[in-house]
């Protein structure tokens, strides 16, 4: 299976405008989406938090949360760890 990072590479060429300055944003900045909030990320990216969760469900994710684990799952984080470890 590729990596979330892959898999954005592969279809950025398929994307509207808006949603290849987000795929950009979150490839230079992998860290940040899984520890930057949702506004504060899309603030950085030049893109409201609608077309983050539209870029989300473009790649096949149901919203932001699922796309945000794929990316701490690359980083070696494991969404579920990650997560338990975020709410302390």
């Amino acid at each position: 299976m590729s990596s979330i990072q892959e898999q954005i590479r592969q279809r950025f060429a398929d994307l509207s405008p808006a949603l290849q300055q987000v795929a950009q944003y979150l490839l230079d900045h992998p860290a940040e989406v899984v520890t930057g909030s949702m506004r504060q990320l899309g603030v950085n990216a030049g893109a409201t938090p609608a077309t983050l969760v539209r870029f989300a469900q473009h790649l096949g994710f149901e919203g932001w949360p699922p796309l945000k684990a794929a990316f701490a799952e690359d980083l070696g984080l494991g969404g579920q760890a990650y997560g338990a470890r975020a709410q302390q």
